[in-house]
């Protein structure tokens, strides 16, 4: 008579149980790139999530292949290719916004940090715009507007924790810059 083998809820007559295949490793999570604009009165520039007025986020999104390769500047000053993160910014400002960055407004690396999800993400803060418009038209993934920056860390905002990573890397920064 031949053995029965459990297989995860039917019986398997005929010899030993069959391998498990091995476990896959989760995909790489696609990084993101996230832009810091402030204006001269503090206040920034921000998006609410649809038409939810109490949830804000700052412009951002993840890196598309059209977006193309780079080298990236590494936090220890290493430089590896990549993701093209820095056009990835400038496309996502323009695209939530209707923003176009000037090729002379600099887009300066801030902070990195990976999200819950493990999504790295890659923070910058554009420097040097010569042109910020008051007010702006409606877009469908959501409002953009001037904000002061404690608005994005409300309780009902789904980025809070992500938007204290970057608020306390701005003021780290300046602090740096004013020495």
């Amino acid at each position: 008579m031949s053995a029965l083998t459990n297989l995860g809820g039917g019986l398997w007559a005929g010899g030993p149980a069959l391998p498990r295949p091995p476990e896959q490793p989760p995909e790489p999570k696609v990084p993101a790139a996230v832009v810091y604009l402030e204006r001269p009165d503090g206040r920034v520039l921000a998006l609410t999530r649809g038409n939810d007025y109490a949830d804000w986020h700052l412009p951002g999104g993840k890196w598309e292949p059209g977006d193309g390769e780079a080298g990236n500047v590494l936090d220890g000053g290493a430089i590896a290719t990549g993701p093209n993160l820095r056009r990835t910014a400038w496309r996502e400002v323009s695209e939530e916004t209707g923003i176009r960055l000037d090729a002379d407004a600099g887009l300066r690396p801030l902070v990195s940090y990976r999200t819950r999800s493990g999504r790295p993400v890659r923070v910058f803060v554009a420097e040097g715009c010569t042109w910020l418009p008051p007010r702006f038209g409606l877009y469908p993934a959501g409002q953009p507007a001037w904000v002061p920056p404690s608005m994005l860390t409300l309780p009902t905002c789904e980025l809070a924790d992500e938007a204290e990573i970057i608020l306390r890397a701005v003021a780290d920064d300046r602090a740096r810059r004013s020495q």
